[in-house]
């Protein structure tokens, strides 16, 4: 609102701007304010520019061609597709990058690194002098790399040469990957030495499944930054019942096997929801009392298969059954991915 006429505001900004009206207002500003070009306005006395820009970039509609972006980010049509069904123009052949800005902003390394930090070593030191808080002695990931995205494509790239080939090209794949070399020969060791085969990495399928992996990911990472100690004994109990043949777990039926089954099972639905994970016995009453006993969540799912003494563990998915009606379940693949790449990922340095 002013009290200026139209032909009055047109005088003053002629007045103003003089010659460079034509070439927009940035260039009518500079001009007024003295500076030859934009660039000065902006670097020294725009104060707000990057939060412009910022916005201006938030509303631009880039699209690249996918095999641009492929050999870019390494991330395969299927995993666009995932991600957002409507991101691939399939008559241009481009990726629109705003539709993936959230799983850029979330897999990114920077998302996951902090920009300032006492050095990692003396932060003992520090604290005990009362320079830092206790809190500020954890910000640091036990993961070898928090993004795991990087990492899971780094070994399925591994996993598809031959074995003999592997150390010779590990260097040409970290670079691939943007990873550190020292981290990437750790993350293959943990993978070898994992399985009694020569796979590093297993094979999930459907979208519930990655989503349900995703988001255990996520809370991993949490963990091990919040509670690494929380992490690490989780992935010790996986890596002792671990056996390369078996999508679940198997715990026995002695006192201390039963304390170790519950404190996996506590740590575990932190990771995945209660009502994602399954405990089998011989009945399910067995699994009934179990979970009462050691105060677990009720809505962990129970099962019973004859002749199993034991108790099994795994994370599961339903199937459909025609001729039953019953809702039936089996073993989704999760626990057996998530435990094997969280293996991988830990760091072995405490």
């Amino acid at each position: 609102m002013t009290d200026y006429t139209v032909e009055e505001c047109d005088t003053i900004v002629n007045s103003l701007a003089g010659y460079y009206q034509e070439q927009g207002l940035w260039f009518s500003l500079a001009s007024f304010v003295g500076h030859l070009t934009c660039d000065m306005t902006f670097e020294h006395y725009i104060h707000t520019a990057h939060l412009l820009a910022g916005w201006q970039l938030s509303q631009a509609r880039l699209e690249i061609p996918f095999t641009v972006f492929q050999n870019i980010t390494g991330i395969s049509y299927q995993k666009v597709n995932y991600h957002d069904n409507t991101a691939y123009n399939k008559v241009r052949k481009t990726v629109a990058l705003k539709k993936l800005r959230v799983h850029f902003a979330k897999h990114l390394k920077a998302h996951h690194s902090l920009l300032f930090v006492p050095p990692k070593d003396n932060n003992h030191e520090l604290f005990e002098q009362g320079v830092v808080e206790r809190t500020d002695m954890s910000v640091h990931s036990i993961f070898i790399d928090s993004r795991y995205d990087t990492v899971i494509s780094f070994l399925r790239d591994l996993d598809a040469l031959k074995t003999d080939l592997r150390l010779k090209e590990i260097e040409n794949m970290a670079i691939k990957h943007g990873l550190d070399l020292a981290a990437a020969h750790e993350i293959y060791e943990n993978a070898k030495n994992l399985n009694n085969n020569d796979k590093l990495i297993i094979k999930t399928k459907g979208q519930n499944t990655q989503k349900l992996i995703d988001l255990a990911l996520d809370n991993a990472h949490k963990m091990s930054i919040d509670n690494p100690d929380l992490l690490r004994e989780l992935v010790s109990i996986y890596k002792t019942k671990h056996i390369t043949s078996r999508s679940y777990l198997k715990f026995g039926i002695k006192k201390s096997q039963n304390i170790l089954l519950s404190k996996f099972m506590v740590i575990g639905c932190q990771l995945v929801d209660p009502h994602h994970w399954q405990i089998i016995s011989d009945s399910e009453q067995t699994v009934t009392d179990f979970k009462k006993k050691y105060k677990l969540d009720n809505s962990i799912r129970t099962g019973a298969r004859v002749g199993c003494r034991e108790f099994e563990v795994r994370i599961i998915k339903k199937i459909k059954d025609k001729s039953d009606s019953h809702t039936n379940y089996e073993s989704s693949g999760v626990l057996k991915f998530l435990g094997s790449i969280l293996a991988v990922l830990v760091s072995n340095e405490l």
